[in-house]
């Protein structure tokens, strides 16, 4: 049986909805142009390969590809401690906030920034952890996006096994956690440290560094 083959004797080819609008138009040399919203069904379309256009922020991406990637924040500045924050999480200067694109991507946050600390007698240390604030709701503190102990022993980041003492610790960290927030609003990371038995201790960048913060967001 040959084939049935559909063609205009002249000008285009156009199929119509019945309010009377072209909806696909098939040119004399083939060009076929969709004037209304085009749907494929079922789960074995192919589109062959694609030399042009732009995929919209709403097109949903397979699971672990990078949606989009956050703007650099970095800074100069410190958090000093004093004495009495001693085992005590406080916020610092490192933060930024992050609002992903779909609630079940995961967050990634890649971090760096130098510790500077120091005490006269015993040992010592620091433990970090990111605070996390979403815009309208909670404030929570996943273990997934910490480095730390416990808050009575807060020397997981960096702990100084010194008996004599006197003397100073500068260390330079970078830290990459994954973060699940399952949220579309904003979201405010800022890193948290807490100390152990440090009579000083500043947090950021020093020593003529910077601290560096920024995100990429993976479709779950």
């Amino acid at each position: 049986m040959a084939n049935l083959i559909i063609k205009s004797s002249a000008n285009d080819l156009v199929l119509q909805g019945s309010d009377a609008s072209p909806a696909i138009t098939v040119g004399a040399t083939g060009t076929t142009t969709f004037a209304e919203n085009a749907t494929l069904s079922g789960t074995a379309n192919n589109l062959g390969t694609a030399t042009a256009g732009t995929l919209g922020s709403a097109i949903k991406f397979p699971a672990g590809h990078v949606i989009k990637t956050s703007a650099l924040t970095q800074g100069a500045t410190e958090t000093a401690y004093s004495s009495a924050s001693n085992n005590v999480f406080g916020d610092t200067v490192v933060t930024a906030a992050f609002t992903p694109t779909y609630n079940d991507s995961r967050v990634v946050i890649i971090c760096d920034f130098v510790g500077f600390s120091g005490n006269t007698g015993g040992d010592g240390g620091w433990a970090t952890r990111f605070k996390r604030v979403i815009s309208g709701g909670a404030t929570s503190y996943p273990t997934d996006i910490s480095i730390h102990d416990n808050a009575t022993n807060a020397h997981s980041s960096m702990y100084w096994n010194s008996t004599t003492g006197n003397g100073e610790h500068i260390q330079h960290i970078s830290t990459t956690f994954i973060d699940s927030p399952a949220t579309t609003s904003a979201i405010t990371y800022t890193l948290q440290v807490a100390r152990y038995n440090m009579e000083t201790l500043s947090i950021g960048g020093q020593m003529g560094a910077q601290w560096h913060l920024w995100f990429q967001e993976i479709s779950g």
